[in-house]
């Protein structure tokens, strides 16, 4: 196929040029149907018709979004896609927010850990999911091309930390690496500090832009541990809310909660039981605990009034939510502690038995 750069410039090429290949017959056909005479005539609607039609599958609707992706046309350019400038991005970082909690858990069904690991085929199952359908399609899609855009002006930029940097800045590269769970990365070991303010081209000899810029953007998105705490709050539903503050702050019994809200003992304790799954879940991918002990100077334990002392008054209830996990931090009642590690409680707590069989 041969197309002018005036047609390329005015996306007006011909259907039945662009996709002349015998394999696309029933696409012409359909579009004849139609009335869709260019190229640019196609929207995400007519693709979502056609995937209706009988004898298309998902096949199909991808071999035609990838001819017209391989033109350029912006409305189905997914360049996430096996793109560089992704390579170590986490699923995980980019879809964190509740408002993709149905494309993050899909992830992870399909066990797609990094954005360069996601194809056409699985967004197009994905908008074929339950309470998807088109809309979330697209969020996705928003959400992708946002990142997209904002690591290529990150690789004109310089290397900045953000509000973690008095914190980690004596920090070498391995220990960042380590504390991101980022694989198979090549660089110089320097400290943050070294770095900090620097443009991205300054810095070649640390590692490539693309991991720079990264880098970079995946730091300067950590939060101190108390205002990432505001940000999980800020997501909550009502509900969970109101048992936060009656049930866990105020220590309220089940009935009383629930007759707050209107619900049984078991409604409350369920909201109660997902709460405490959030906040691990929360504290996992913001790397809360790695981030509380650098604070701490690395040691491996907490009193619970340093923590309270650390994240402020205002987190006391994720403070006593914590108390009621077993993960993120490992909590010790005889001294009021949180271990990092299951293994350090452990020892404490066979140190103690050990104690009182001796008395």
């Amino acid at each position: 196929m041969v197309l002018s750069k005036e047609d390329l410039q005015q996306n007006n090429i011909l259907i039945t040029k662009m996709f002349e290949n015998g394999s696309y017959g029933m696409f012409r056909k359909f579009c004849i149907k139609e009335n869709l005479i260019f190229t640019s005539d196609i929207t995400y609607e007519h693709l979502w018709k056609f995937e209706q039609c009988r004898g298309v599958g998902l096949k199909k609707i991808v071999n035609v979004l990838n001819i017209l992706k391989e033109f350029d046309y912006t409305e189905f350019t997914t360049d996430f896609k096996c793109n560089e400038i992704f390579k170590g991005v986490l699923v995980s970082q980019v879809f964190e927010n509740k408002a993709y909690s149905l494309f993050y858990e899909f992830c992870r069904y399909q066990d797609l850990k990094y954005i360069n690991d996601i194809t056409e085929n699985h967004l197009w199952e994905f908008q074929k999911m339950q309470d998807v359908g088109r809309e979330g399609y697209l969020d996705v899609i928003k959400r992708l091309k946002k990142l997209s855009i904002g690591l290529r002006e990150k690789e004109l930029s310089e290397f900045e930390v953000g509000e973690m940097y008095d914190y980690i800045k004596d920090l070498k590269i391995s220990d960042v690496v380590a504390l991101l769970k980022i694989e198979d990365t090549d660089f110089v070991d320097t400290k943050i500090l070294e770095m900090e303010g620097k443009g991205l081209k300054e810095l070649k000899h640390v590692s490539n832009i693309t991991f720079l810029a990264e880098l970079s953007n995946r730091l300067s998105k950590l939060q101190i541990p108390k205002n990432s705490l505001l940000r999980f709050k800020s997501q909550l539903k009502e509900s969970q809310r109101v048992v936060l503050k009656l049930r866990i702050l105020e220590k309220k019994t089940l009935e009383k909660v629930g007759t707050e809200l209107g619900r049984t003992r078991e409604g409350v304790r369920q909201i109660e039981k997902k709460l405490k799954s959030e906040i691990n879940n929360f504290f996992s991918t913001n790397h809360l605990n790695d981030l509380i002990m650098i604070i701490i100077d690395n040691k491996n334990y907490v009193s619970a009034t340093d923590l309270i002392a650390l994240l402020g008054e205002d987190h006391i209830d994720i403070v006593n939510l914590l108390k009621m996990s077993e993960a993120p931090l490992y909590y010790n009642h005889e001294f009021d502690v949180f271990f990092f590690k299951e293994l350090d409680r452990r020892e404490l707590q066979e140190r103690i038995e050990s104690f009182h069989k001796k008395k």
